[in-house]
């Protein structure tokens, strides 16, 4: 049975609460779970993303922190979170010190940058994830219009905001993630993320692509997706002391 709890940390000054689910009493590996940034209305028997975070607590088994994409979304303040986030979870007393970090889509990529910067980091799952923002749309005038119609971003620069999307892309940071377990996970139906950026991502020598026949960009809703994120991690966990 699955126990829904909650971690908290300080991120630039601030108190940030995000659910974690455990799947276990006793401590396991951490997985911290980075979604990405959905405009369209769910379908009414759409799970979420703590589904997804759930599915993953229960393969390993272990424990899985979701985090959220607010209203003052950027790339630098989200790869800052997740950052953050991991070293709070490696510390906290649920968690044996292990983390990995799975991101999806935009929230994949980040979660590239972000673990090349924490070498403490086990390893890091990019589900759908573009290598470089810009190129992928990421930034431009309309994905800036599309997310503060959302209400997912207001930045008071706005050139400011889009030079973020070069800076944190994960292509100028693969680099740092050599020597680490490193998984690409895309779908070759994908019709936002070309499957090219899955193929540069996977330029690390240390990494695994597996490309989904069938499936497009939200890999949340594929469960062969999920799976195999699983598989990857659970073989890792059980491999390492």
């Amino acid at each position: 049975m699955l126990d829904v709890a909650e971690l908290a940390y300080e991120c630039r000054g601030e108190r940030v609460v995000r659910r974690l689910v455990t799947a276990t009493s006793v401590p396991q590996p951490g997985v911290v779970v980075v979604p990405d940034v959905e405009l369209e209305e769910r379908a009414y028997d759409d799970p979420g993303w703590p589904a997804t975070a759930d599915v993953l607590a229960a393969s390993l088994p272990g424990a899985a922190a979701l985090l959220g994409i607010g209203p003052r979304f950027s790339p630098s303040h989200m790869v800052d979170e997740i950052g953050t986030a991991a070293r709070a979870f490696r510390k906290d007393p649920r968690c044996d010190g292990r983390v990995a970090i799975v991101g999806f889509g935009l929230g994949g990529s980040l979660a590239v940058t972000a673990t090349a910067h924490e070498p403490r980091v086990s390893a890091v799952v990019a589900m759908g994830a573009a290598a470089d923002l810009p190129r992928a749309g990421f930034g431009s005038a309309s994905s800036l219009r599309r997310l503060v119609e959302a209400g997912l971003a207001d930045p008071t620069d706005h050139a400011s905001w889009r030079r973020e999307f070069i800076s944190q892309s994960p292509s100028h940071h693969l680099a740092r993630l050599e020597g680490r377990p490193f998984l690409v996970v895309h779908g070759a139906a994908d019709e936002e993320i070309p499957l090219l950026h899955a193929r540069e991502l996977a330029s690390v020598p240390t990494s695994q692509m597996h490309v989904l026949p069938t499936a497009g960009h939200r890999l949340r809703m594929h469960p062969a997706a999920i799976e195999v994120a699983a598989t990857f991690l659970g073989a890792l966990f059980s491999a390492q002391p």
